[in-house]
């Protein structure tokens, strides 16, 4: 009877489980709610890729680079020369050998051949918004509070009797900035920070993105089976690692630029230059150096 009338004083009541679990789902699905941002940038991906689906799906002739690289991917493909030793190929591999797994998957087409540029065009975005975002993350300079502690004639208590005392003996009298006007010292001072907002971080990320998926040279560009979409999401993506002081992964992607086109090679100052400029201290500025090489 005893431990009868104990478990029954230990289990709540059932309507009071119940909304605990009520309680319990909801915070579940505030966790899960997706941020606005994401749902923002959502929305971008698909307007653009409907706005690429049109030239894509034109299929419009194909340029004799386009060809050449489709030859190419259909020796991979078949098997027949899977390291490309008998054609004379001057373009790294990475691009071809995506058209040919385009080729392998879903067969021998113009519209097979320009996928992964469509592929490596929507992507790229996400790269551009979380770059611009990570542009954004820098801290800021104090320099709104320090101009604001500037002593003035209605903040002249601020200073301490000593202290003023030991101005007048020494014959420096401390200058008043007198707030008359719009365009006082305080004024100037809270405008940025009034405006801030206008350009935070998920909203500069968001019209990066924005002004990428509207550019029509890269709605034209993205459905082809040229290499410099692939060369661009590298790119971009090398820097957005860099400024989230990620070294090895900079390294790793520029190194996927690379092997996407030549001219890859060109990130690499630029990649180094992000990772050198954060003012970090030397030493690990050279353990950065030494990864993103690593990479």
């Amino acid at each position: 009877m005893a431990t009868a009338a104990a478990s029954c004083r230990l289990t709540p009541p059932r309507h009071e489980r119940r909304a605990g679990l009520r309680a319990a789902w909801a915070r579940v699905c505030a966790q899960a709610r997706p941020h606005p941002a994401w749902l923002a940038l959502a929305v971008i991906i698909l307007a653009a890729a409907a706005l690429r689906l049109l030239p894509w799906l034109a299929v419009y002739p194909l340029h004799h680079d386009e060809a050449l690289y489709g030859f190419w991917a259909r020796l991979i493909a078949s098997g027949r020369d899977p390291f490309l030793l008998t054609p004379w190929v001057d373009k790294p591999p990475l691009s071809i050998y995506l058209i040919a797994a385009s080729f392998r998957l879903l067969g021998v087409s113009e519209i097979t051949l320009r996928l992964p540029g469509m592929v490596a065009s929507l992507l790229t975005l996400v790269a551009t918004y979380g770059l611009a975002r990570q542009m954004n993350m820098a801290p800021r300079s104090p320099q709104i509070k320090t101009k604001r502690s500037i002593p003035s004639a209605s903040s002249g208590q601020a200073l301490s009797a000593a202290e003023r005392s030991r101005r007048m003996r020494s014959g420096r009298r401390t200058r008043s900035h007198p707030s008359t006007g719009p365009y006082s010292l305080d004024t100037l001072t809270r405008g940025p920070a009034q405006d801030a907002h206008l350009f935070s971080e998920p909203r500069a990320a968001l019209l990066a993105a924005a002004l990428l998926a509207l550019s029509p040279f890269a709605v034209l560009f993205a459905p082809t089976a040229f290499t410099d979409p692939w060369l661009t999401l590298w790119l971009v993506a090398g820097a957005w690692a860099a400024l989230a002081e990620r070294p090895l992964l900079a390294g790793l992607v520029v190194g996927l630029a690379v092997a996407s086109k030549q001219q890859g090679v060109l990130a690499i100052p630029l990649v180094l230059a992000l990772l050198i400029g954060r003012g970090v201290g030397v030493k690990r500025a050279l353990g950065q150096v030494a990864l993103a090489v690593l990479g």
